[in-house]
């Protein structure tokens, strides 16, 4: 069931993890269903359902887009995180991506890779910052339809966890882009959590 518009007018970027806590809130004190927000500039939709397990949320992004990363920019971000050629999956190109906000993607090629994120924070809020990058997204693809995800987020002073590892809307645009299956760029996409209480 589709509810009132919200107004969710900011300055700032998009925010993927704010907008999904926004539909569980939104459900649990307004009752199931589909909130228009109005932004800045665009309108998008959060979806939340509280009477589960566990509170389930839904955001449809604003519109998404990527391009491709040059040798430089590359070599540059896998040496922030320790990273060389190998630890990289060559079937997802590292790219520059959007969903709201400007990031850089990296998909790496095994799990391990992944969970052994580390990096200078202060060396990553200069490249972030030089960049204008909100986050440095690094997954790992389990499957075609399941990426494990963790978001370096220097640019906000802050060192990632796993706990804040959600950014899922421009990543399905990347995905989308280099396997082939849709040649359309300006899409929005729907990033679906599943909001567990704190451990």
């Amino acid at each position: 069931m589709a509810r009132s518009l919200f107004c969710a007018r900011n300055r700032s970027v998009f925010c993927g993890h704010a907008t999904i806590a926004l539909g569980s809130v939104l459900a649990k004190n307004h009752g199931d269903g589909i909130y228009y927000l109005i932004l800045n500039e665009t309108e998008i939709s959060v979806e939340g359902a509280s009477k589960r397990e566990f509170p389930e949320a839904a955001l449809q992004s604003p519109p998404t887009r990527s391009k491709a990363a040059s040798q430089a920019t590359i070599d540059e971000v896998a040496a922030l995180f320790g990273y060389g050629v190998g630890d990289l999956d060559n079937a997802i190109p590292p790219a520059h991506i959007h969903g709201g906000g400007d990031h850089f993607c990296l998909v790496l090629k095994t799990r391990d890779a992944l969970a052994r994120l580390e990096y200078d924070l202060a060396a990553g809020k200069a490249l972030m910052d030089r960049e204008k990058w909100v986050t440095i997204l690094l997954a790992w693809r389990e499957t075609d339809r399941c990426f494990h995800v963790r978001n370096a987020f220097a640019s906000g002073g802050v060192y990632e966890t796993r706990q804040r590892a959600l950014l899922l809307q421009p990543l399905a645009d990347i995905c989308v882009t280099f396997t082939g299956r849709m040649a359309d760029r300006s899409r929005y996409c729907r990033a679906r959590t599943w909001v567990f209480p704190p451990c």
